[in-house]
């Protein structure tokens, strides 16, 4: 049985099936034949020029890159609303840091970030433009060795541009910090679940372990490739595989995993790979260094999930002699302006890439990107002791476009109750569950306020933290905007920020 939170539920309004991979047109070599020469110039990795991060990663915008390029002039600007948009870095292994520092471009207006230390919450600084802002690390910690670090905007005057993320590793570090090595390619699957905007190759190579490709065949997937073609040679000697779905302990278990990859290059015979079903990256070393241009994956074994048949792959980068690179490909770019391309003249256009806040809790705050990622803030409750705060994230993708439009969301429900304790330690209990579903969605002003009148009268509507308590009156007043959302994953009542 399919996912229902990885297959369409109703027909797709706009096909956005990937074409299938061709096969090589000329049969394949005898097994130990070596791949022929490819006729076209070989293809340059760049070369290691610092400790390179495993993932860098913006939640929307383009150029994160310019962050580490000690270039003050240059930098990153998110594509949504500033608030809630934010950087990722992550290193290959933790890493001691003596400090981090946060500066803006001088065009930028100011901002208050929220960082985060190997997932968990460290501290907040307010940053004006002009010179670099220590992150302060939290008491407990000195110099503590990250993982990951995380940078949101929590609020801001206006746009924010940022131009540099300064990190100082100890003096025994002598190389620095230095974005993630890639090359360009293209990058074709033999299949893809729908809907693809969830689920296409492009997030292969994002960065993002929480996406990644879904085979779409039936089945697990058996025999299901994906072809990456560099246009000239390149020697690789091994994979770094991101195996499953990495979303969550609960997304692995439940959708099928690879258990052996065949490996083709060049069209010669394959060579068996054997995959471990374990989460997290694993290096996988190849016998001896192969050299081509095309290089054919195909599920050669899967391992069931407990739930779905749906095989899913969420990262994936080569090696060379010199360390892991990634992939660069068009496909997300592509989707994202397929995207704005269907909501031009469309009240549905407003409402992407807006921070809105909860009308009903002004804690609650949502973001749609251009993207097809989204990330929804709530707070469940707050009192003196306790507080259970949730982030919904994932994917959305399209569904109608006609009003009310229709949305479905792919994620997860990341859940985090705080305890105060008078006299120990606060206790954090967090829990990460599969999420996700269709929900209506549109916008309404306070002329016409009978429609939203009505809405607050379903029972459907009037969930968790989706139903306002406070009656119907403020319905009639000038609140501009706003932005009504019904599903069973995702509801509420939301002003822009």
């Amino acid at each position: 049985m399919r996912s229902p939170y990885l297959i369409a539920m109703l027909p797709l309004l706009f096909s956005c099936s990937t074409e299938p991979a061709p096969d090589p047109g000329a049969p394949p070599a005898a097994p130990g034949t070596p791949p022929a020469q490819p006729e076209a110039p070989g293809v340059t990795v760049p070369p290691v020029t610092g400790l390179h991060l495993q993932a860098l990663v913006a939640t929307s915008g383009d150029g994160v890159e310019r962050l580490l390029d000690g270039d003050p002039t240059t930098g990153w600007s998110p594509a949504s609303d500033a608030v809630d948009e934010g950087v990722l870095l992550r290193f290959e292994e933790p890493t001691r840091v003596l400090e981090a520092k946060l500066q803006l471009c001088p065009e930028s207006t100011a901002a208050t970030f929220q960082s985060y230390v190997n997932g968990a919450e460290n501290t907040r600084v307010r940053v004006n433009p002009g010179g670099p802002v220590l992150i302060p690390w939290r008491e407990q910690m000195d110099t503590p060795a990250v993982k990951s670090l995380f940078v949101r905007i929590l609020g801001s005057d206006g746009p924010v541009d940022i131009c540099e993320i300064a990190v100082t590793l100890p003096p025994e570090q002598t190389q620095a910090v230095a974005p993630p090595r890639a090359v360009p390619a293209t990058v074709q699957a033999t299949s893809v679940l729908e809907p693809c905007e969830a689920y296409h190759t492009g997030y292969l190579f994002d960065g993002r372990t929480d996406f990644g490709w879904v085979e779409g065949a039936e089945g697990l997937g058996v025999g299901e490739k994906l072809i990456l073609d560099f246009g000239g040679a390149i020697e690789i000697t091994g994979f770094d595989i991101w195996n499953g779905y990495q979303r969550s302990p609960d997304h692995f278990q439940r959708n099928a995993r690879l258990a052996k990859l065949g490996l083709s290059v060049d069209g010669a015979e394959p060579m068996a790979i054997a995959v471990a079903d374990t989460q997290g990256p694993q290096r996988i070393d190849l016998p001896a260094p192969v050299t081509g241009k095309r290089f054919e994956l195909k599920i050669a074994e899967a391992v069931a999930g407990t739930s779905y048949e749906d095989l899913v792959i969420s990262e994936l980068r080569l090696r060379d002699a010199s360390g892991p690179f990634g992939l660069v490909t068009a496909d997300l770019e592509k989707k994202e302006t397929e995207l704005l391309d269907k909501l031009v003249d469309h009240e549905l256009g407003t409402a992407v890439n807006t921070t809105w806040v909860g009308l009903c809790n002004e804690l609650d705050r949502l973001t749609l990107r251009s993207n097809h990622s989204f990330v929804a803030y709530t707070t469940l409750e707050e009192g003196p002791d306790d507080e259970i705060r949730e982030v919904f994230d994932g994917a959305w993708v399209l569904r109608e476009l006609a009003a009310p439009s229709t949305i479905q969301t792919f994620g997860r429900r990341h859940r985090t109750l705080s305890t105060w304790m008078p006299y120990g330690d606060d206790q954090v209990q967090t829990t990460v569950k599969i999420a996700g579903g269709k929900s209506q969605l549109w916008l309404h002003d306070h002329t016409a306020p009978a429609p939203a009148a009505e809405l607050l009268k379903d029972q459907s509507f009037a969930a968790e933290h989706a139903y306002c308590q406070q009656g119907t009156a403020w319905l009639e007043q000038d609140m501009g905007e706003l932005l009504f959302i019904k599903g069973s994953a995702l509801a509420g009542i939301y002003r822009p920020f």
